[in-house]
């Protein structure tokens, strides 16, 4: 008598489940957030107790003003940015509106022009719908320069889009999906030549390296401190105080807090975990930062052992298409990308693959990516970063963000390795499966 089909599904899906919950978390999703470290966490419950608020002249406060003073000038000293006010907000998302909005009012104020920003077609949403708002009230024009194919954006395009009213030119310094890194020293200096403020969306690199704001010319920068293994909740603006006092800036939340810039009352525990994890981050931060070269580059590795590694470019001649195979979107040059990163996209020539089931299936196994446009999804409803390199979209219904981070470990990897195949191989027949001949 033959067995009961579904009683049988039905016994294996919650096997697989109780499974699950009982097998370790695999994080790898660190480029949307990132495990708040133990002295962060701790600074946030030391300073939960305190009864201190900073704009009091009680004094309880002058333990927190001082805290918060003391985290601005490593910010300042981080940075080279001895001439630059720290702002602290609620994320980068407040950081990105505040300087755009900001610049736009105080240029029409000043020059009773129009204002112009340039920009990028694969900033973060934040930005882009902060810049779509303004032109669609009237209150700015806004140039939205493509990406090359490895997704970095041009610094020559963003020169020839200077207009004679052009108030701020915004460019991220590393792509958020793709993970390359933009040349924003050198945006930051032709900026500087033509006497425009530069700013740029820092939240994938604040945490990996060091900046120079005052070599590179960068005016303003966003930061997420829950990006660097801080808490949710707080980001900052760091701004050149020459184009405060220039642009004569007023904050968009009303109060006298951080000089005008941002009023409200400063969340201190906040403020306090951010500090801490900024400290915590950088401790050995070049040899973190290679481990994490390192375990992308294993995952790339395992997948060469078992699939056809595709060039980018070739996945725009269907033709020559193999019935299947793997590319990894981005630069291939490691000064290019945060070393983090992995954005993979499994291409099945028929385009039947389904990353939305891929990561289902990863779930399953207590493993968390990332999807950058799901497969059940328009054209026109796909990620914003993959219309903007002209992904097929064959290359689209394929593509997962690995995004690794300092808690991971080798044990993780080779873990993830084996059942992301075995996850990708339950959508790919065996007959199309072509590994690469062994030497």
């Amino acid at each position: 008598m033959p067995p009961n089909t579904k009683t049988s599904t039905s016994a294996a899906t919650a096997k697989t489940r109780e499974s699950s919950k009982t097998s370790k978390l695999i994080y790898l999703d660190n480029n949307g957030t990132t495990k708040i470290c133990k002295p962060a966490k701790d600074a946030v419950v030391k300073w939960l107790g305190c009864m201190s608020n900073p704009s009091s002249d009680s004094k309880i406060s002058i333990n927190a003003k001082a805290m918060m003073e003391m985290s601005k000038k490593c910010i300042r000293k981080h940075c080279n940015a001895a001439n630059y006010s720290v702002v602290y907000t609620s994320g980068s998302s407040e950081s990105n509106c505040l300087i755009l909005i900001s610049c736009a009012e105080s240029y029409q104020r000043i020059k009773n022009t129009k204002p112009h920003i340039i920009t990028s077609s694969v900033e973060h949403k934040s930005v882009l719908e902060c810049c779509n708002k303004l032109v669609k009230c009237g209150r700015a024009d806004v140039s939205f320069i493509s990406p090359m194919s490895d997704g970095r954006i041009s610094p020559n395009l963003v020169s020839k889009s200077i207009k004679p009213n052009t108030c701020l030119i915004s460019i991220m310094s590393a792509n958020n999906e793709i993970g390359c890194i933009n040349q924003i020293d050198i945006i930051g200096n032709i900026a500087n030549r033509k006497n425009i403020p530069f700013h740029t969306d820092a939240v994938q690199t604040f945490g990996k390296y060091k900046m120079n704001l005052t070599r590179d010319c960068i005016d303003a920068v966003s930061v997420s401190f829950h990006k660097l293994y801080g808490p949710m909740g707080i980001g900052m603006l760091i701004i050149n105080k020459q184009l405060v006092t220039g642009y004569d800036l007023d904050g968009q939340i009303a109060g006298s807090q951080h000089g005008g810039l941002r009023g409200g009352t400063e969340n201190v525990p906040a403020i306090a975990g951010a500090y801490a994890a900024l400290k915590h981050t950088f401790v050995n931060r070049v040899k973190k930062n290679k481990r994490l070269e390192n375990m992308r580059q294993s995952v790339i590795n395992a997948l060469c052992d078992e699939y056809e590694q595709l060039e980018y470019e070739s996945c725009f001649k269907v033709a020559s298409l193999p019935e299947f195979g793997f590319v990894v979107i981005g630069p291939t040059n490691v000064q290019h990308r945060v070393p983090n990163t992995l954005f993979v996209s499994f291409v099945m020539k028929n385009g039947k693959f389904c990353n939305t089931k891929l990561k289902k299936a990863l779930n399953m196994h207590n493993i968390v990516v990332s999807i950058g446009s799901a497969c059940n999804t328009s054209s026109a409803e796909s990620s914003h970063v993959m219309q903007a390199i002209r992904a097929p979209s064959y290359v689209k219904k394929g593509v997962i963000r690995i995004s690794f981070g300092d808690y991971n470990t080798s044990v993780d990897v080779k873990k993830f390795c084996k059942l992301l195949i075995k996850s990708v191989n339950t959508q790919v027949p065996l007959k199309i499966r072509v590994p690469p001949e062994k030497e």
